[in-house]
């Protein structure tokens, strides 16, 4: 029996150099895992070195049962983040990623330089946003074959989507069970990116965001409906690489 503690950083790209770049850290959503970030190697890795934060129940841990609760996990993985806090900390989460990214910075604090949350209501809207109600079986496999451009007629698809069921469902619960906890805004700079035919996600529940930092805040929005991280990946790499561009390290 393995008794190590679960590993929740998996590393996307980083380079043995003596410049020491500051690193991204990527949150991933619901239904999805590291894998969704691999192909933001090319666009990024002149400006930070890539790092995934990922749950378990998927892909190699596909065997480890998953979280359903952010209390289960949020004091490990903040341990295991301050590893890395050698260096200039950047967060990026996408949709229950920002959520668990939030937390991460509020119990970390301005030691993350920047905090870029995608596709995530903010805390007081994300228990009423659309995403939340109820879904039956064939309503899930029809969003994560959405998610990863699968055709549920194909055998093999439907196979992987039925595999991935479970961890949806666990995922979903983690959003279900937040409870956001009052506290002071942070001292973290804070950009809110969002897709314009989004449905679940309203521009007032992106704009909400605002209070929760008294550093700087910024909203962009993207075309494209909740994953606009698959239909538009050029035009938010694009972005993502402006924006780091300009924080200074």
């Amino acid at each position: 029996m393995n008794n190590e503690p679960f590993k929740f950083v998996k590393i996307i790209a980083s380079e043995n150099s003596t410049r020491k770049k500051p690193r991204l850290f990527c949150f991933h959503p619901g239904g999805s895992s590291a894998q969704i970030f691999y192909g933001w190697i090319e666009a990024l890795q002149t400006l930070v070195d890539i790092y995934a934060i990922e749950l378990p129940g998927r892909d190699e841990s596909i065997d480890i049962a998953p979280y359903t609760d952010i209390k289960q996990f949020i004091k490990p993985l903040v341990m295991e983040l301050e590893n890395y806090n050698d260096r200039p900390m950047i967060f990026f989460g996408y949709c229950m990623g920002g959520l668990i990214a939030f937390e991460v910075t509020r119990m970390m604090g301005n030691i993350i330089l920047h905090l870029f949350l995608a596709a995530s209501a903010e805390p007081i809207y994300a228990a009423d946003n659309k995403l939340n109600r109820f879904m039956s079986d064939e309503e899930l496999k029809i969003f994560l074959s959405k998610q990863f451009s699968l055709k549920l007629t194909n055998e093999i698809n439907e196979e992987y989507i039925n595999l991935l069921l479970p961890t949806l469902k666990a995922d979903r619960s983690i959003t279900f069970n937040y409870q956001y906890k009052h506290s002071d805004p942070l001292t973290v700079p804070l950009t809110i990116y969002g897709g314009l035919q989004d449905d679940a996600i309203t521009l007032a529940a992106l704009h909400a965001w605002q209070c929760h930092t008294s550093a700087n805040f910024r909203l962009h929005m993207f075309p494209g409906d909740h994953m606009f991280i698959n239909a538009h990946t050029s035009l938010l790499l694009k972005k993502l690489t402006e924006d780091i561009s300009s924080i200074g390290f």
